[in-house]
């Protein structure tokens, strides 16, 4: 089993970034239905105010103008909430200004600076770009890194509820409507969002109790993800149940990487299969072992292209949005009860 290898984040990312930043200015808040994790309490809609996280608290004093997001995926939550970002973090993929498909219409003219990448952040580039704010909620930064950012700016860190690049994405959109002072529109973000997740299970009552599986080939590993990842969270969210093994030997990891001895763990009522090339959908194609699987044998393996498979692991509420379009009709053909029942073709 291997744990946190940072080469598998290709898979995890999310997974695993100029003015003018507001589409409009901030909402007053009244007593809200969800809060923010961390949110300290202060005057209603007011600045500055305070929030929690893994490392301590962080001060906002006024509403952010001028924001950085070092995440590998944080950009998207801040181009949902209409916010475009001085600088990213490029993680993987060839795609202007490493913001992906279902996010563009929201970058729109913006030319965000690539501040970073898997090899680490640039520090003397972040502070050139004179944040006000910036943004790490899923950058799995170490302490010695927030050290150095919160010197140039309030750094908003995810909470220490979640192991490293395990924020939900409702708890992370609201994080950072916190700290941006939009905690209404984060609101309905995720309320409109959770509604269309709740009416896919409603209107699929064979998801609810149906085990499922987010798996990967990757470099020759072969591998799961644990309950604390986002795909798994979503998949849960619509009633699938996530084998309760994944979480004992991932620990605290968010994925596990499964020998030929423990392959009957993929054998879920549903496979989704997230891959990054279509030499790694050969790869599992051709995997050792594959055919003893039922799962297999009854056609009840979904794979989601490179870019649903990104969409998938981004896990915000752009790219859930694009990946629920692709792979919930495959959902419903795999556990209809009827072996002879066909994925659609773009998900085989």
């Amino acid at each position: 089993m291997t744990r946190n290898r940072p080469s598998l984040y290709v898979i995890a990312a999310a997974a695993l970034i100029s003015a003018p930043l507001f589409a409009g200015g901030g909402a007053e808040e009244s007593a809200p239905a969800e809060s923010a994790p961390g949110a300290a309490a202060e005057a209603p809609g007011g600045f500055p105010r305070t929030i929690e996280h893994k490392f301590g608290t962080v001060t906002i004093p006024e509403q952010p103008k001028r924001v950085v997001s070092v995440g590998y995926k944080d950009h998207d939550a801040l181009l949902a909430f209409g916010v475009i970002p001085l600088g990213v973090r490029y993680r993987f993929g060839d795609h202007p200004y490493a913001v992906w498909p279902w996010a563009q219409d929201e970058l729109g003219d913006g030319k965000p600076e690539i501040i970073g990448s898997v090899e680490g952040l640039d520090m003397e580039a972040v502070a050139a770009l004179n944040p006000d704010l910036i943004v790490g909620v899923g950058s799995g930064m170490s302490a010695e890194e927030y050290s150095l950012l919160s010197r140039i700016a309030p750094t908003l860190a995810q909470s220490d509820d979640y192991i490293d690049f395990g924020t939900p994405w409702d708890e992370e959109t609201l994080l950072v409507g916190r700290a941006l002072g939009l905690d209404d529109k984060a609101r309905m973000i995720v309320s409109e969002l959770k509604g269309r997740i709740e009416r896919i299970k409603t209107d699929n009552p064979a998801f609810t109790g149906a085990s499922a599986a987010t798996a990967f080939l990757f470099q020759n590993d072969r591998g799961v993800f644990s309950s604390q990842d986002g795909r798994a969270r979503i998949l849960s969210q619509m009633g699938f149940e996530i084998p309760e093994r994944y979480d004992e030997l991932a620990g605290e990891s968010f994925y596990i990487t499964i020998s030929d001895e423990l392959i009957e763990l993929l054998d879920t009522d549903v496979i989704v299969w997230v891959i990054s090339t279509d030499e790694e959908r050969k790869a599992i194609q051709e995997m050792p072992l594959r055919d003893t699987m039922r799962a297999y044998r009854e056609g009840r393996e979904i794979f989601l292209d490179p870019l649903a498979s990104a969409a998938f692991g981004f896990a915000s509420p752009l790219s859930l949005s694009y990946a629920l379009d692709i792979m919930v009709p495959g959902l419903i053909a795999a556990v209809d009860g009827d072996p002879t029942t066909e994925i659609p073709k773009n998900l085989r």
